[in-house]
């Protein structure tokens, strides 16, 4: 098993053709994540990693296959190409995964309309919405429900140049954020959390459509990839169009 860096991960796209991910966009391009492929020109097989993500793809009879699936962390979310793929995951790991359910959006900025989303910022009294920069993304890294605001990227300042989020402020407390997981050409993917003390005010709602909005203007997309029905309905209540469920695995704690 061999890592490429850009521009030699340009060799793996054929193998992941037909998955839309933007991780592996933003991996393949150079932006961010991980790539590791058999060694092979071209490669029989490959392992995106993107944060916790881990994407699979090619041919999973390779000799390396079942390498690929090892030092996976609790929490680390699977999600292959093909059935000989998920065979694989099944047979090597067990019962130490879980089958989950995701939901993918179609990736079309007409469905996003700017007013629409700007009457959804606002925040409750007493809450602010604040750009994050490189004061507030250090303040993300040190709570564990914020870190993944930031922790793909290499420090505070490299997420100050490369990505993009909005917060909500309570007191000069960092108490929820809509941030940019990951960044790839013309785009990001959107992570969204709240402090667990101070959900269901619609503060979600009002740093997500900030986020959405600075974006577009931007002229970056705001791709959305949901982990539950909870975050299916803000999507849809923000403009997305849900295009299907998906399939994954989640490595467990034990």
């Amino acid at each position: 098993m061999r890592e490429l860096f850009f521009p030699e991960t340009r060799c793996a796209e054929s193998l992941f053709a037909d998955m839309e991910e933007t991780a592996i966009r933003s991996a393949l391009e150079g932006y961010m994540g991980h790539v590791w492929t058999d060694g092979e020109n071209p490669p029989r097989t490959a392992h995106i990693r993107q944060g916790d993500f881990h994407l699979f793809a090619g041919d999973a009879r390779a000799d390396c296959a079942r390498e690929m699936l090892s030092g996976l962390s609790p929490g680390a979310i699977l999600v292959a190409h093909g059935q000989t793929w998920r065979e694989l995951i099944e047979k090597t790991l067990g019962e130490r995964v879980v089958h989950i359910k995701r939901y993918a959006f179609y990736k079309n900025p007409a469905h996003l309309d700017i007013g629409r989303i700007s009457r959804l910022m606002t925040c409750p009294q007493g809450f602010t919405l604040k750009r994050i920069d490189e004061a507030l993304a250090e303040k993300a890294l040190s709570e564990p429900w914020s870190r993944d605001f930031v922790s793909q990227f290499s420090s505070a300042s490299d997420y100050v140049q490369r990505g993009l989020g909005m917060c909500v402020l309570y007191r000069d407390e960092l108490v929820c954020g809509a941030s940019s997981y990951y960044v790839y050409r013309g785009g990001l993917e959107v992570e969204i959390d709240t402090r667990p003390d101070f959900r269901r005010r619609g503060l979600a709602t009002a740093a997500a459509a900030a986020l959405i909005k600075c974006s577009l203007e931007k002229k970056l997309y705001p791709s959305w990839d949901a982990a539950n029905l909870e975050s299916v309905g803000l999507a849809e209540k923000l403009g997305y169009k849900m295009k299907k469920a998906y399939d994954a695995f989640f490595y467990k704690t034990c």
